[in-house]
Order: C-alpha cells, then structure tokens, then sequence
C-alpha cells in the first residue's frame, strides 16, 4: 500500500458513530459535545443541519480519541485538546516516515507521549520517546517536575495504531449507511 497522502488524513468523510466506533469507550454525545464546543481541529461542517452532517476526518478521530484517553483519565478538556492535537502531530510523523500503512503498523517503535502540565497554563511540553529514550533523557537532564506541575505517560503510538488498525476497515459503503442513520441496530464494533 502507498503510504497515505496528508489530505487523505485531513479528509472530512467520516459519520460520527463511526468515529465513535474506530476506539473505545468514545461516545457519540461526547464527540458531538466537544464539536459542538469548537474543540476539535479543522471540521468542515461545524454547525451541521439535517441534511448537512457534520464529517469527521482520520486526524479529528485521533485527536477526539486522544482526548477522551485523556478525560478518563482526570485532565481537563482544555488540556486534553492540546493532548489530542499532539497525537495528529505524532500520526503526521509516523505517516512522513512511511510508518502509517497496514503491513507497518504493528511494527511501530511504541514511542510514548511524555508530557508535563503547569497547573492553570494553556500549554504543554510533550516528547514522543521510547521507554529507553525516556530514561536516558532524564537520567542526562536530571530533570525533576516543578511545584505545580504534574506528568503523565500516554502510549500514543498503540492509541494511533488501535484507531488506524479499525479506520482501516470501514468502508464508503458502511460510512454512507451510518451517515444516513440506515444501520439498525448500529453495531458496537467494527468487524
């Protein structure tokens, strides 16, 4: 398979349960929630209608599925949207590297997003490194959290390869059923 292009990652073609269904525990409220609220990045259709439903694309599945990891596990939705976006620059990466592509992508390096939150910033430092990489750097910076600040490990490379490994199966046709609400029951996972 040719390595995905940018704009396929960036395309707005997806319904939102089927986002909901490319990860777990995302709820389709949850998803409409945070569209609704501005949160998540570059949606094409952010006030949708009846006939205009709001379409999700592989980076806004990452990023929303980033997000709720997030969520769940005690950040707030501000910080967990800096934390989302973190994941759409780490698949951005493994795609430039040739990595995002179903023969490859169980043979990710298991890079782990590090990140680190100053209690009432905007902002987050992040680093994509391995376990060993990790160690190394800290062992080399002596680095020690400050007072007021807390981090966290997200296993960002298995969080894009558990999402990428379900968007690989949905196809147009399911898509365009979930969009016209015509799969009844929907299912709770994608086959």
């Amino acid at each position: 398979m040719d390595d995905m292009k940018r704009e396929d990652i960036f395309r707005p073609w997806l319904a939102v349960r089927v986002v909901a269904l490319l990860g777990p525990g995302m709820s389709v409220k949850l998803i409409q929630n945070w569209s609704d609220r501005e949160l998540v990045d570059d949606l094409e259709t952010p006030k949708p209608g009846k006939n205009n439903p709001r379409l999700y694309s592989l980076a806004n599945a990452i990023q929303l599925h980033g997000m709720c990891w997030a969520t769940k596990n005690g950040i707030t939705v501000s910080i967990a949207t800096l934390i989302g976006r973190k994941c759409v620059e780490r698949l951005l990466e493994l795609n430039e590297s040739g990595q995002v592509d179903p023969c490859l992508i169980h043979t990710l390096d298991d890079k782990i997003m590090n990140f680190i939150v100053r209690d009432g910033s905007k902002d987050i430092w992040a680093s994509f490194l391995t376990p060993e990489e990790l160690s190394d750097y800290l062992k080399k910076t002596g680095f020690t959290t400050p007072d007021g600040t807390f981090g966290m490990q997200l296993r960002v490379d298995g969080l894009i390869s558990s999402v990428l490994r379900s968007y690989w199966d949905v196809n147009e046709d399911f898509n365009a059923k979930a969009l016209a609400g015509k799969l009844k029951p929907f299912p709770k996972y994608l086959e």
